[in-house]
């Protein structure tokens, strides 16, 4: 107790409290470094010009024998506006982004694409995200 009083007593007299302030942040720390649990949000993300009305596909062609990606949307209310699809854990430098709508398809390529590096949970750890966003063009 009389430990705790002359430690006060100093930090209020400002003898020791630089020295507190430096020490107590490191002894916090420790040795271990706890990870939280954040997602891993790697992948390409296909963006539509312009709000969908209605049924259509979003076919994702790698040009790697069997790496075809597709999503299809039936026309109900999920269906309407802005469209973003993300192709969970796919990263490839070029692509052609098919779309299909009641007017037709239209095959949209793409290279060079380029993902960013993100660190969800802190460079400390794992994953280690790459993520990109291509846009595809609508059937005339």
């Amino acid at each position: 107790m009389h430990t705790l009083i002359a430690f006060l007593r100093a930090v209020r007299n400002r003898r020791i409290g630089v020295v507190a302030f430096l020490v107590l942040p490191m002894a916090c720390q420790g040795d271990s470094f706890a990870c939280t649990l954040i997602g891993d949000p790697t992948g390409l993300t296909v963006e539509l010009p312009t709000p969908m009305q209605g049924p259509f596909t979003v076919t994702l062609l790698t040009g790697r024998p069997g790496l075809t990606y597709t999503y299809s949307c039936d026309g109900g209310p999920g269906c309407v506006g802005t469209v973003r699809v993300l192709f969970a854990g796919v990263v490839v430098p070029q692509a052609t982004i098919r779309v299909t709508t009641p007017r037709g398809t239209k095959d949209t390529p793409r290279s060079g694409i380029r993902y960013e590096e993100s660190f969800p949970n802190g460079r400390s750890c794992e994953p280690r995200a790459l993520t990109a966003t291509v846009r595809a063009e609508l059937p005339d």
